[in-house]
């Protein structure tokens, strides 16, 4: 085991319910527009300024991509910089991983700023190589590795070696493909085809952390 890459939204910190109407109420509070409740289907597939192109032209906002990503961020930042929680035991399984020596980074589609926010609030830090984001990288989760590659040369690792932890099928099918071990986090039932291993949740830790391990 060379190291763990975890994603962070839904993963680590409990903050798709925030993401699932971010984009809607961006639409709704500044052009009146009621998007129906599968566009979050669809947004939470991509980056932000992925999302951000597809609200803009489906809805003909005059706004460019760049303003509405930087709107529906804003929405996403009290949660980033005060409210959004971890997800049950994700604190305690960075605790046992740091205490075993395992590097760990994080790939995300979330811009920088709103990661490194709720990271410094939470003081989980210290915990990870890198950040690496899907805008930085250059690509999504669902085209691309590349967001996982960069997590993964901070610490020098090799894709066999290490370990994705993943809540979404896409994602967790992208980098299965890669030649990454997969751990999938959740109760979707599409993740568990998608994925080397199943874990149903983050509790019990001790249950977490075996799955990891391998």
């Amino acid at each position: 085991m060379q190291g763990v890459i975890f994603d962070l939204d839904g993963t680590l910190l409990d903050s798709m319910p925030l993401w699932r109407t971010a984009a809607r109420n961006y639409l709704r509070d500044n052009y009146g527009i009621y998007a129906d409740e599968s566009l979050a289907d669809e947004v939470l597939k991509l980056t932000i300024t992925e999302a951000a192109e597809l609200v803009r032209t489906r809805y003909g906002l005059a706004a460019d991509t760049a303003e509405v990503a930087a709107g529906v961020n804003g929405i996403m930042e009290r949660g980033y910089f005060h409210t959004i929680a971890p997800m049950p035991g994700a604190e305690e399984l960075l605790k046992a991983l740091k205490a075993r020596g395992i590097p760990m980074a994080i790939a995300t589609a979330t811009d920088r700023y709103l990661v490194e926010a709720a990271l410094a609030r939470l003081g989980w830090t210290g915990y990870f190589c890198t950040v690496s984001t899907c805008t930085e990288a250059g690509a999504g989760k669902r085209e691309s590795a590349a967001v996982y590659d960069v997590a993964m040369k901070s610490f020098g690792g090799s894709r066999k070696e290490c370990t994705v932890a993943e809540d979404s099928a896409h994602a967790a099918r992208t980098a299965l493909a890669a030649g990454y071990r997969v751990a999938g986090v959740g109760a979707d039932p599409a993740l568990i085809s998608a994925c080397t291993v199943h874990i149903p949740s983050l509790v019990p830790v001790k249950r977490a952390l075996e799955a990891l391990l391998g």
